[in-house]
């Protein structure tokens, strides 16, 4: 994996653990009666709604980004950011803002990644493919590994 998609998952990661904090917090007022005179349902009323976020964030954001598809984790990322900031969680708005930037840099694996390669020989007598080194029958004409002409 590159290092602009690392760096993306590793601030999507961050993102998420503030926000954790964040939901944790409004849970404990809502139990504690710590809220400051609002009524308790409304701190709970915001844990839920922030649990519910961290789902969302979780699932379209962070998975596709470490499976490696950026360009479908970087919409919703940036969606993530702006609803954080204006619920004033900033900090975690701008690690999702970064990661946004972070996921537009990141290069997506080609279509034929190394472990979809076999090695192993297709027949006694074959192609070897100069450019990944797969093993072809002789009646190809383009390597069926990474589609280099063979000649």
């Amino acid at each position: 994996m590159n290092q602009p998609a690392r760096t993306a998952r590793i601030l999507i990661v961050v993102g998420l653990l503030l926000q954790t904090v964040q939901v944790a917090a409004w849970f404990v007022a809502a139990a504690t009666s710590l809220g400051g005179g609002l009524p308790p349902w409304v701190f709970f009323t915001l844990g839920a709604g922030g649990a519910s976020l961290l789902v969302l964030v979780y699932l379209l954001a962070y998975r596709p980004a470490r499976i490696g598809e950026f360009e479908k984790a970087r919409i919703p990322t940036l969606a993530f950011a702006v609803l954080s900031i204006v619920s004033l969680e900033i900090l975690s708005g701008l690690l999702y803002l970064f990661a946004y930037w972070d996921l537009g840099k990141a290069q997506s694996p080609g279509p034929f990644s190394p472990a979809q390669v076999d090695p192993r020989p297709l027949a006694t007598e074959a192609k070897i493919c100069p450019a990944c080194h797969r093993a072809n029958p002789l009646s190809t004409t383009f390597c069926q590994a990474c589609g280099f002409i063979l000649g």
